[in-house]
């Protein structure tokens, strides 16, 4: 045990006695902070009926991937095992540093909101005793500066700790120099770099780090700031995407030509293109045409909130010609309209398992589309038509009962009395359907009736979510139940008049 470890301990020993006295004077959060919730919380939801106000209500929960310490525990366990360590506030800091024999059992390693002086302290530790951390394979560090110290020892902990696949890097300062010190060749295959501007500084270290990389199949930059960056600052990211699976450059701000030479070196792999939330106005047909090749292989394309219209669509659908493989295409948040939403039934209906055109700017007479091309969707499973104005086209959908949908999303759509009539038709035709989200539209109690009318046996319809203001939770809870009378085993998810929940 060296002499480094020895003062820790038993420094750690008095703190967390102390802490309670100590916390607010080193600036540790009092509550403690809360563990980062990206890739390291899986959202596991189950429904489950509870009565509030009156109202019948399906919740969902979402459990922590690491539970909460329980009574005999290791003071840091964060899991039955002590395989999943969380350190995000200075008690669990105090609790690991004193309870340290079995670091060779941590599998996930997660560092969040710890204030400088710790953080050094903590990293300093890790690297000390890196060759013990045999088994991680998960290192996250968010909100950590990753200036001097804390950059070296990363480092360290790469180099040593050698079963490192994931590593993720949240709300970091990319500043310190250490990644030059890396050696060769890690063994990561997913990297997420999240919400780290990318400037010239910051990617001028971390050209060492993609370097070191050979089997990356994941890359995040989601939020980082890429704009425009100088192409031989891009080349190190570009070269470690030779067997990139999925890559996430959402909000980066990126532009055609820095998108281009990123993409230039993937091969037929590649399936998930996440572009979501950058300007794709900025983007001419011209400058488009640059990743096109590399479009005709995705599997996912992404592109929500990226300022989308009519004619980008029409551009992307020639460069995809009948070549397209595309399963999930997500055009959310952008200004596609009825002539874009035909674009994208023309183009990509055959291939598509699920598609996303909620918030496009589109109406009723947009869903004839659907309507005359549903046979087109042989593989369609999810359809998300949300925030779009369709009161009165309800009847035009009733086409797309014959498809095998298992999810339709209609969530403030505007929808009438009418259209609940012609719902009902197509649930009665569906022998798929599982969910149907229908909140935030009027709904009244004529709505109601007609919903209560749905007749067939067969139907596989396990989840209906509803949202009104017009009528009390008594009603929605009388509809509940003898909706589940209809259909068997079929859960109402609803609010009734504002305040009631």
């Amino acid at each position: 045990m060296n002499i480094f470890w020895k003062y820790c301990s038993d420094l750690a020993l008095v703190l967390s006695v102390l802490c309670g006295f100590t916390q607010s004077l080193i600036g540790a959060d009092s509550d403690g902070a809360k563990a980062d919730s990206g890739s390291e919380n899986r959202s596991a939801s189950t429904g489950s009926e509870s009565s509030k106000g009156g109202a019948l209500v399906t919740t969902v929960s979402s459990p922590r991937l690491a539970s909460s310490p329980r009574a005999g525990d290791s003071p840091r366990t964060n899991s039955d095992d002590g395989s999943i360590i969380i350190i995000d506030n200075f008690q669990k800091l105090a609790a690991f540093l004193a309870h340290n024999d079995d670091l060779a059992k941590i599998k996930q390693l997660i560092i969040s909101d710890i204030n400088r002086e710790n953080s050094v302290s903590l990293t300093t530790f890790l690297a000390l005793n890196a060759k013990e951390l045999t088994s991680l394979a998960k290192l996250t560090l968010r909100n950590l500066p990753l200036e001097a110290s804390n950059s070296t020892n990363l480092v360290t902990i790469l180099n040593e700790a050698k079963s490192i696949k994931e590593l993720r890097l949240v709300s970091n300062q990319l500043t310190g120099e250490g990644f030059s010190k890396l050696k060769k060749k890690l063994a990561i295959t997913k990297l997420e770099i999240i919400d780290n501007p990318l400037s010239e500084m910051a990617l001028n270290n971390l050209k060492y780090l993609f370097s070191a990389l050979d089997n990356l199949l994941i890359l995040s930059l989601k939020d980082s700031i890429i704009a425009d960056a100088d192409k031989k600052l891009i080349k190190p990211i570009a070269a470690s995407l030779s067997k990139i699976v999925q890559l996430d450059l959402s909000g980066t701000k990126i532009n055609a030509q820095t998108l281009a030479a990123l993409l230039k070196k993937t091969s037929t792999a590649f399936k998930h293109l996440d572009l979501s939330n950058n300007d794709f106005a900025i983007m001419t047909g011209p400058d488009i045409t640059i990743f096109g090749n590399i479009l005709k292989n995705l599997d996912f394309l992404l592109l929500a909130q990226c300022n989308i219209d009519v004619t980008l669509v029409h551009t992307l659908a020639a460069l995809l010609t009948k070549e397209t493989k595309v399963k999930t295409l997500d055009l959310s948040s952008n200004v596609i309209g009825n002539q874009g939403l035909h674009l994208v039934v023309l183009n990509f209906a055959k291939s598509l398992e699920k598609l996303v055109v909620k918030k496009n700017g589109f109406d009723k007479s947009a869903l004839f589309y659907l309507k005359d091309n549903a046979i087109r969707f042989g593989k369609l499973k999810a359809l998300d038509l949300s925030d779009n104005d369709l009161s009165g086209g309800m009847e035009s959908l009733n086409a797309m009962a014959t498809t095998p949908l298992k999810t339709l999303k209609l969530a403030r759509a505007n929808l009438q009395d009418n259209d609940f009539k012609f719902l009902a038709h197509f649930i009665n035709e569906s022998v798929t359907l599982s969910t149907l989200n229908l909140e935030y539209n009027r709904i009244t109690e004529a709505a109601l009736k007609f919903l209560r009318q749905i007749q067939n046996n067969k139907t596989t319809l396990k989840l209906i979510t509803l949202h009104t203001n017009e009528i009390s939770n008594d009603v929605f809870e009388q509809f509940a139940t003898d909706f589940a009378a209809i259909i068997k085993g079929c859960q109402v998810s609803y609010t009734g008049l504002v305040g009631q929940i």
